[in-house]
């Protein structure tokens, strides 16, 4: 993108504050921390249980964070919208968590014998981990809700139409990219596993990564501009979310993670995932009405003077 570093100063005519930039970008360090958990937890305790604490998560942190630094503006009426969705969203991840629990109960029974119980504490570790990385995931959406002092730059310096979200959108990547990367040169470092990328596994793993780093690069932009061209986060929000969750949850079931978890976890499962659902559509029209543009007061009738 020409010219990109100018929106980044800015001009004489509009100046940038520093934490104008900074900000996207620090929560886009936070967003690559909890990618790296989230994809931890996901090898520990499956696709769809990860999917759903994580969002649980996102629900939380992505719906209070933004409401809680604009000041006034978390106790109005549409931020109530905002807290009730919160709310629902926590009794999801507590039937999530719940779901786990089984499931990792009854899988151990049906493959260990009894001399070998579950350690309970630590699978309950394991689903908070999960619950704790979707909140830090979730930074790169909050990192939009600080998007108006570069956008207003891009705007400035000559940028249209979808493209003013770009420079906010490389920002958030940008921090996501360093933390991810620090955490992964520092494993390998430490494992001494350098070696293995001359592997012809490690080709073909890099090449899957490469794609998923595409896929995924493409969902945050494709995000930002959904966000701009809406004017508004909450319909993007919502859409993405649950678009997300139903995606993720879903394709566990189809691999077959459930197969021994019993029909008491399933139950708990569905039931987590239709609550989250219904959290992130009450978030999703609380934000709809926070943007939406307020009526003119009424004109008021006096009576005619005598």
């Amino acid at each position: 993108m020409p010219g990109l570093f100018k929106v980044y100063i800015g001009s004489d005519e509009h100046t940038v504050t520093f934490f104008g930039v900074v900000l996207p970008f620090f929560f886009g360090i936070l967003s690559g921390i909890g990618l790296v958990m989230f994809v931890r937890r996901f090898a520990a305790i499956g696709l769809s249980l990860a999917y759903a604490l994580c969002y649980g998560g996102q629900i939380i942190v992505g719906a209070a964070l933004p409401v809680m630094v604009s000041g006034s503006r978390a106790f109005s009426f549409t931020s109530g919208f905002q807290w009730i969705g919160v709310g629902i969203g926590l009794v999801g991840v507590f039937f999530a968590i719940r779901a786990g629990i089984l499931k990792t109960a009854n899988e151990v029974n049906n493959d260990f014998s009894d001399s070998n119980p579950p350690q309970k504490k630590y699978i309950l570790g394991g689903l908070l981990l999960a619950l704790i990385s979707g909140g830090l995931y979730v930074c790169w959406m909050v990192g939009f809700a600080f998007k108006d002092a570069v956008v207003d730059s891009a705007a400035h310096q000559g940028i249209a139409d979808w493209r003013q979200s770009l420079p906010v959108t490389f920002l958030i990547l940008w921090g996501c990219c360093l933390s991810s990367c620090v955490y992964c040169v520092y494993q390998i470092q430490l494992k001494k596993t350098w070696k293995r990328f001359l592997a012809m596994d490690a080709c073909i793993g890099g090449l899957l990564a490469m794609l998923m780093a595409v896929l995924f690069v493409g969902a945050v932009a494709l995000y930002g501009i959904g966000d701009r061209l809406l004017g508004s986060a909450g319909l993007s929000y919502a859409a993405f979310l649950a678009v997300a969750l139903v995606t993720g949850t879903g394709s566990g079931y189809l691999v077959g993670e459930w197969k021994k978890a019993g029909k008491l976890a399933c139950n708990r499962m569905f039931m987590a995932v239709v609550i989250l659902l219904v959290a992130i559509g009450i978030i999703g029209f609380g934000k709809w009405l926070e943007s939406s543009p307020k009526p003119q007061n009424m004109p008021t009738i006096t009576a005619p003077e005598s």
